[in-house]
């Protein structure tokens, strides 16, 4: 672990988080451990189970599956949810959770507290051999809240917002957490530094390279990194050479991101579409014969507008709204939102229940 002691920023490796429990079949690990957020890596065997029924009452308890895959039991119906690599599952105050690895292989995760919840504490207690308590209980005697107040985002969900060679996918929106997985197809050189006076802002490198400025001195963070910045600190990110990257951003609390990323989104969407119609309008290729505009040239500006379109501005969400995949879903809604073998796995437990 990487700590500049002048502005407490942290760049943390997988391999150098502080160790908790490491032994055959279980690690854990802290990346990162702040009032506002603690974030952890987990790896399990196969057949594992991980946490038994429990309920947090001032923090929410989020899980971003790296390999393999997790099965949750949420909420007082105690709903079964599978979610493979890529997925996010976000648990709410007051819902019941379990966790466990069913799958035929080992499973690793991050875990995100936000707040702390004195989470930090009791991991270095339990190693330690010391009891200290946390934001942590029994399930109540009315099992708590449904399992519709969780967020459930499987592999490619969430609300997409897309422009140019970027896409974002809003995986949680909470005024605790702001949860964004970002795509970068080429370099980016325009990610600017930020003050950041209202929450803590923290990236995970899940593929491909990033380059940070963190107190004056370039890194290079490469897969499998964590890199925190506290509330106030300037920083800068760019993203450098070919190809993709994969960036999971953590922004605790949200400090209206959310609401940024939907506003820009559709307001570059207006400007493209825009800029794309008069393109078309000013096209020496275009004629206009009274009732529509015919395009003679493959190659000229009006050939370009459909592609344009195609190419995925108009992908773009089109008013500031979650979608089903980000949003606190029904119970209905919550198994089709799985993929068909995840739901295949429920339906094989509820009939062995």
């Amino acid at each position: 672990m990487k700590t500049d002691v002048d502005t407490g920023g942290v760049i943390v490796p997988i391999r150098d988080g502080e160790a908790m429990l490491r032994r055959g079949k279980r690690e854990i690990s802290i990346l990162v451990a702040r009032e506002e957020v603690t974030i952890t890596h987990g790896r399990c065997s196969a057949g594992e189970q991980i946490a038994g029924p429990h309920v947090h009452h001032e923090h929410t308890d989020a899980f971003y599956v790296l390999e393999g895959g997790l099965t949750f039991a949420i909420g007082r119906e105690a709903e079964i949810i599978t979610v493979s690599s890529g997925g996010f599952v976000a648990v709410p105050p007051q819902v019941a959770h379990s966790l466990r690895n069913d799958g035929d292989c080992s499973a690793r995760w991050l875990t995100i507290h936000a707040r702390d919840g004195g989470f930090a504490a009791f991991m270095r207690g339990a190693r330690d051999g010391v009891e200290v308590e946390w934001d942590m209980s029994a399930v109540p005697a009315d099992g708590g809240l449904p399992a519709s107040e969780a967020f459930v985002s499987p592999d490619l969900g969430g609300e997409r917002l897309e422009y140019g060679n970027r896409l974002c996918r809003l995986r949680c929106a909470r005024p605790d957490m702001c949860v964004v997985e970002w795509h970068l197809r080429g370099p980016h050189s325009d990610l600017p530094f930020h003050d950041q006076g209202r929450d803590v802002d923290s990236f995970f490198v899940i593929e491909g390279e990033l380059e940070a400025m963190l107190a004056g001195t370039r890194q290079i963070l490469g897969p499998g990194t964590l890199i925190s910045f506290p509330r106030g600190m300037h920083y800068m990110l760019n993203r450098r050479g070919p190809g993709c990257a994969r960036i999971l951003s953590l922004h605790t609390p949200d400090g209206g991101l959310a609401d940024h990323l939907r506003r820009v989104s559709v307001e570059r969407s207006r400007y493209a579409v825009e800029r794309a119609t008069a393109r078309t309008a000013a096209s020496p290729n275009s004629e206009f014969d009274g009732r529509r505009t015919r395009h003679h040239s493959a190659s000229g500006a009006g050939s370009q507008y459909p592609r344009f379109l195609k190419d995925g501005v108009m992908r773009i969400s089109s008013a500031p709204t979650q979608s089903k995949s980000t949003s606190r879903v029904p119970r209905s809604n919550v198994r089709r939102s799985l993929t068909p073998a995840s739901r295949a796995s429920s339906s094989a437990r509820s009939s062995a229940s």
